[in-house]
This record gives structure tokens, C-alpha cells and sequence, in this order.
């Protein structure tokens, strides 16, 4: 790898081989992303066309560190800080459920550097933002029955999103000793949710993995 090559606002080649890291422990982080969209960004798309560009810089700074964390190196700080930078810029104009997602990522990512304040904050964001934005597990009949009909791409990311945020929400209380952020409403939507629809991927540690 070409590492004087990995230093410009463009997909160098060289952070090819982050995202694909990325790209295998989605599911284990708790993203449920379409197709297009995985493919969108293994192939470093910053478009925003098919996935919002936090998700490429996000694949880049945690793959990175997934990267170094299994080969025992750690090297490539700068290109962690570097797409850091561009990460929070693109964070300007997100969706909810996208940042909620790029959050809790963050949150593994800082974590996994040892930097704990950092981690909660970014937990704490992501709550915060499922709360304001009043998202809430699809329940009603009205929006999907998970017994007559799969969950669209859509539903299935938002059921997983929120599925990892109480996951993570819960460990941080038992490892960190604090009041869970997230009410008892949700354990009863992911409940329903779960019972109700095999469909649907569950968080990494919810579904006995």
C-alpha cells in the first residue's frame, strides 16, 4: 500500500482496502444497508447518490482502525484524523436515521480507541436524536405487517438502527453504571418487532450470535 498516496479529499487508491474491512463487519456494528448502497460504498462513492457520503468516510475511518486493530500496526493514525475531518463536514446535511447510524459508529470507533468520553458523547447524540426525531419501531399494521409482507430496505435499516441503538445503549449502562438513555417503550417495540418478523436482521448479540 501506497500510504504517501492516501492524503487527498478524492478516493485514493489505498483506502480500498478500509472500506472492504468495513464492508465485513457491517452487520456486526449494526448496519442493515441495501445492497446498492454496500456496493455504493465499497466502491468509495462520495455522490450522495445512492448512499449519503458519511457512510464512505465512516467505512474509511473505522475500517482503518478495524484494519490496523487486527494486523497488531497502527500506522495510519493520520488517515483516521484526516477522514475524521471530511466525516464531520458531511454531517452538515444527514438524514435522522443516517446519523443516527454514523453516531453509534463513531461511538464504536472511539471506544475501540480508548477514548471513552468521546464514545458516550456520540451514544448520547444518537439517542438524542431518535428521541427528538420521535423514531419509534414500525408497530403498526398501518405501516408494515411483518406476518403478511417483508420489511422494505427503508424499514428494515430504521428496525435495525434503532435494534443496535438500544443494544448499545444497554451495554453502556451495565459497563459505564449509568441509567439507560432509551425507555421501556422501546424494549416493547423491539419486542414486537422481533416476535413478529423473521425478516428482519437483529443487532449484533441480540439474535444469539
Amino acid at each position: 500500500m501506497d500510504v504517501h498516496s492516501i492524503s487527498t479529499p478524492a478516493i485514493p487508491q489505498g483506502l480500498d482496502e478500509f472500506r472492504v474491512v468495513f464492508a465485513e463487519h457491517t452487520r456486526q456494528c449494526g448496519c442493515t444497508l441495501s445492497t446498492e448502497k454496500l456496493e455504493a460504498i465499497l466502491a468509495g462513492d462520495l455522490s450522495g447518490a445512492v448512499v449519503h457520503p458519511s457512510f464512505t468516510y465512516v467505512a474509511h475511518v473505522l475500517g482503518c482502525l478495524l484494519w490496523q486493530v487486527q494486523r497488531h500496526i497502527f500506522i495510519f493514525k493520520h488517515v483516521e484524523l484526516e477522514q475524521l475531518q471530511y466525516l464531520w463536514a458531511s454531517l452538515e446535511d444527514v438524514d435522522p436515521v443516517t446519523e443516527i447510524q454514523i453516531r453509534y459508529l463513531l461511538a464504536i470507533y472511539f471506544l475501540l480507541s480508548k477514548q471513552m468520553e468521546e464514545g458516550e458523547n456520540q451514544l448520547s447524540t444518537a439517542v438524542r436524536l431518535a428521541l427528538h426525531h420521535e423514531l419509534v419501531f414500525p408497530v403498526d399494521p398501518g405501516w408494515f405487517d411483518p406476518m403478511l409482507q417483508d420489511a422494505t430496505p427503508a424499514q428494515a435499516e430504521l428496525i435495525s438502527t434503532l435494534s443496535h441503538l438500544m443494544y448499545l445503549d444497554r451495554c453502556s449502562a451495565l459497563v459505564f453504571h449509568v441509567p439507560a438513555r432509551l425507555d421501556s417503550t422501546y424494549d416493547e417495540g423491539f419486542k414486537a418487532v422481533s416476535v413478529r418478523s423473521a425478516s428482519v436482521s437483529l443487532p449484533f448479540g441480540c439474535d444469539g450470535d
